[in-house]
């Protein structure tokens, strides 16, 4: 393609990756004019390094609460709030960590010398939705290999008994008691969309399962999970002035067809040009931002665009 000029930009092109904005720049020599010039992505090439939880986006936290029948150890409360480590999680990789945090909290049975928990979150491939699945905290049905209290000789780590039961010769109370529950989660609606758990209230924004815990019980999602928190970029560019969109620079966008973790390289078999609005300028600046135009973080930043220039009267030709 006679006529076109390149621009290249990777990673030493990065203003900061810790900015607002994920931002590239490349500077001329001098100024130049792209005066009737044309600019469009010829290839682009990253890493899916996108997290679906982090603090940034107010999703990384959910409240546990096992019944009030339960007393903890000194220090210790039956409401606990979990709070995520920023990354990007499966909803098996949530379910594992939510064990490991009542694990460390207490909120478990011991079983055959291992850990039973009462609340598990999977994936119902079936019906194409996330599954919560609680069980009433209560003695257990094998009775050959009882539920025992776990850590209730330690002073340093959480332990709990039971209370407000005409039975509690065992550790746990007696199947069918009237007083028995399950455990309750609570979270925002932020966290609610990567599993599929959404309230649409205008007044009550936070979602609390089960909605009856005085029975063991299934809760199916309500909206599609949306573990992929960013499914496409939209690229933006200082040079590019169109007035039928806002924002009037977007330059390009781009879907993130492979998995997390993966290489995405992406070579256009015909560019979309589009016509450069700046005359003298000395310097060209990317923008990246996700779907809905909110910033993004590259948690790899090994990234490579390269940028197709052309005399706007080649395209007329």
């Amino acid at each position: 393609m006679a006529g076109i000029q390149n621009i290249i930009l990777n990673s030493y092109n990065i203003v900061n990756n810790n900015a607002p904005t994920f931002q590239l720049i490349q500077n001329f020599s001098g100024n130049f004019n792209f005066t009737n010039k044309q600019i469009g992505i010829s290839s682009i090439s990253l890493y899916n390094s996108f997290f679906n939880i982090t603090q940034k986006m107010g999703n990384n936290q959910i409240t546990i609460t096992m019944p009030s029948y339960m007393i903890f150890s000194s220090g210790y409360t039956n409401t606990m709030t979990l709070t995520f480590k920023d990354g990007y999680y499966s909803i098996e990789n949530i379910n594992i960590a939510i064990q490991n945090f009542c694990l460390a909290n207490g909120f478990y049975a011991i079983q055959n010398n291992g850990p039973v928990y009462f609340f598990q979150m999977q994936t119902n491939g079936i019906e194409y939705k996330v599954e919560l699945d609680f069980y009433l905290i209560q003695q257990s049905n094998n009775t050959s290999a009882p539920f025992t209290i776990p850590n209730i000789a330690s002073t340093s780590t959480p332990y709990y008994t039971f209370t407000d039961f005409t039975d509690i010769s065992t550790n746990f109370p007696s199947i069918g008691d009237v007083n028995n529950c399950t455990p309750t989660i609570q979270f925002s609606n932020l966290f609610g969309k990567i599993i599929g758990f959404y309230t649409f209230s205008d007044i009550i924004t936070t979602n609390i399962y089960p909605i009856n815990d005085k029975i063991q019980c299934q809760e199916m999602s309500n909206i599609v999970p949306c573990l992929n928190a960013i499914s496409s970029l939209i690229i933006t560019c200082n040079l590019v002035h169109n007035q039928l969109i806002l924002p009037s620079g977007i330059l390009s966008s781009v879907a993130i067809s492979v998995a997390n973790g993966a290489y995405l390289s992406l070579q256009s078999p015909q560019i979309s040009f589009s016509d450069c609005s700046q005359s003298n300028v000395s310097f060209i600046l990317i923008s990246i931002f996700d779907q809905n135009m909110n910033s993004v973080v590259f948690n790899d930043t090994d990234i490579l665009i390269v940028i197709a220039v052309r005399d706007k009267l080649l395209s007329r030709a």
